[in-house]
């Protein structure tokens, strides 16, 4: 047993070996203990192992103290989940208590985030995304992790992928509240009221943690600041949180809603899950309007002052080329270019008064109610405001009279194209000066996801089961070649939009960095831009296929909720658009 006054205090010095695992040297020291590098030669694979050190208990408590850390670690052993850092063993050796998990090549949010610094809001939604996936997977099997902070969220170098580590240890070592008085101990900022006060924790005090971390990513300024534990404390049980938007104005005033909501010191008046917090948050960013007009940048990487752009590009000849090379990037959820609003002074009118269609010059547009909307391979709930999109891609003769009247340079191959097919070899700001001359503005991606699958998400734009003949895609069944923006009229999706999938491409206003290996292959397939590309310029979404672009029966629903990321400057022969407004 350990020694009087401690519990699992770590030995000095390192071993060379702890149980069949050998110690390969020391990751990382910890106000818990060490964490230490190990080989295990039975599996033949690396892992991390946590020295656990909880000093400063009472005598009294130091056996439940043991009992306890062992039956939650190995309740968390038995989560499964990706965004979860796996516990693989647990050791009692001597006075210690070590515990074995999965060795995860990477960093932690603490070592590549500087606190006093905004953060990429797209990288922040990833974290904020997969990590919520991860605690709801835990709250599920009734546990709560109570230690969210920067430290204890890690970044597979590997895959990207969010990890959560030390599920099942932070619960037990909460030190007594009453030991070091007039101390702020780091993680007391992430804490939730219910954990300072002694009220029953469940999942939504993770939550609670989770919208501190992310405003604290969002705004690089905490929430709560205070010299004594005592003060800090007052603040976290009483005060109301500051608005994320006064400390950041760059970011859109919804996103106060979301974070409000899951900082609630009550914790019935937050959110049911982490997830749902996640997705309003989400949803913020996805369908903000600035009233003056577009907030052209989440990221400093996307600012006017830094877009690429060229008086004229050259003709892309290498279509089918780059569809085969060019794949679906998807690993980073998007910030957003937000809309231009038609009116802003004007609130939005009940759907019962809106028209159900316009007629217009610039193409006819059909409305697609406000509501809730199925989108993503999950079919994630948002709530989408009400709004009109283009019953076909815009087409070579609007575009043509833009041109004319505005003297902007005609796209390549246009003049003499048929006036009813889709404009092609347009970049993302030709399409955007397009929308706001017309009075219009570029869907964002869910919208145009919506606008393509319905409010219940259907599979395809006609339904569920896939029919030959029905989009312009490359099959057999398909032309050759581009087709009129009023063709397959039996494919319109449920508000009578035609093409969304085939024909072109289509920009969206919401942004997508691709990540590192989406970026590697966009570099390869669009080597022949000049100047070349780079991960800091803009690029963004593009939705429906083209039929240029190929895919496997299997890989066929993915044309209405994925994408591929393309550079705000490409323009290409299957590249085009379609409007959205506000009503």
């Amino acid at each position: 047993m350990p020694a009087q006054g401690t519990a699992f205090a770590h030995p000095e010095p390192v071993p060379d070996k702890l149980g069949r695992y050998q110690i390969l040297g020391v990751i990382a020291n910890g106000g818990m203990g060490q964490v230490l590098l190990g080989f295990d030669p039975e599996l033949e694979r690396k892992v991390a192992i946590k020295a656990v050190r909880c000093s400063g208990f009472d005598t009294r408590l130091k056996d439940d103290l043991e009992s306890r850390l062992f039956r939650e670690a190995r309740m968390a052993a038995g989560l499964n989940h990706e965004g979860i850092v796996r516990i693989y063993d647990l050791l009692r050796l001597g006075q210690a208590g070590y515990i074995v998990m999965e060795f995860v090549p990477g960093r932690s949010l603490q070592e590549i985030w500087s606190e006093a610094t905004p953060c990429d809001p797209a990288f922040v939604r990833k974290v904020m995304r997969e990590s919520a996936a991860a605690l709801d997977h835990a709250h599920a099997h009734n546990i709560v992790h109570r230690d969210i902070k920067p430290g204890n969220i890690m970044i597979d170098e590997q895959t990207g992928v969010v990890r959560i580590t030390d599920f099942g240890i932070a619960k037990l070592v909460d030190r007594d509240a009453n030991t070091d008085p007039g101390v702020v101990l780091g993680t007391f900022e992430y804490m939730a009221p219910e954990q300072l006060n002694g009220g029953k924790i469940d999942g939504r005090a993770d939550q609670f943690a989770l919208a501190i971390l992310a405003q604290r990513m969002l705004t690089g300024a905490p929430i709560y600041s205070a010299d004594t534990m005592r003060r800090l404390c007052y603040q976290i049980t009483n005060e109301p949180p500051p608005s994320a938007h006064s400390l950041n104005p760059a970011l859109p005033r919804a996103v106060d809603t979301a974070l409000m909501k899951a900082l609630s010191k009550e914790a019935s008046d937050r959110y049911p899950t982490c997830s749902q917090f996640v997705r309003d948050l989400d949803v913020a960013f996805e369908t903000h309007v600035s009233p003056s007009g577009p907030e052209l940048s989440d990221s400093p990487s996307s600012s006017p002052g830094r877009r690429l752009k060229l008086a004229a590009l050259a003709t892309l000849v290498l279509g089918i080329l780059i569809a085969a090379i060019v794949v679906f990037t998807f690993r980073r959820k998007p910030s957003v270019i937000q809309p231009i609003p038609t009116n802003p002074t004007v609130s939005q009118a009940p759907v019962a008064q809106l028209e159900q269609s316009l007629t217009l010059p610039s193409g006819n547009m059909v409305l697609v109610e406000g509501g809730e909307a199925h989108v993503g391979p999950l079919l994630q709930a948002v709530n989408i405001p009400s709004f009109y999109i283009d019953v076909t891609e815009v087409t070579n003769s609007a575009y043509l009279a833009f041109c004319n009247a505005t003297k902007r340079p005609v796209p390549a191959n246009s003049e003499g194209a048929p006036p009813g097919y889709p404009v092609i070899n347009v970049s993302f700001d030709d399409a955007q000066a397009f929308a706001q001359w017309v009075g219009k503005r570029l869907p964002t991606a869910f919208e145009w996801e919506k606008a393509a699958r319905g409010p219940e998400g259907r599979i395809y734009p006609w339904g569920d089961e896939w029919k030959d003949g029905v989009a312009n895609l490359p099959a057999d069944s398909s032309p050759k070649g581009i087709g009129p923006a009023n063709s397959f009229a039996t494919g319109a999706s449920i508000y009578g939009a035609m093409n969304m999938v085939g024909n072109v491409w289509e920009w969206t206003s919401t942004n997508a960095q691709a990540d590192d290996t989406g970026f590697e292959r966009l570099s390869r397939a669009f080597a022949h831009l000049r100047p070349q590309l780079t991960k800091s310029e803009p690029m963004y979404e593009t939705r429906g296929g083209s039929y240029l672009y190929r895919t496997e029966p299997g890989d066929r629903p993915r044309l209405v909720y994925d994408y591929l990321a393309m550079p705000g400057r490409l323009s290409r022969v299957d590249l085009g658009f379609r409007c959205a407004r506000n009503p």
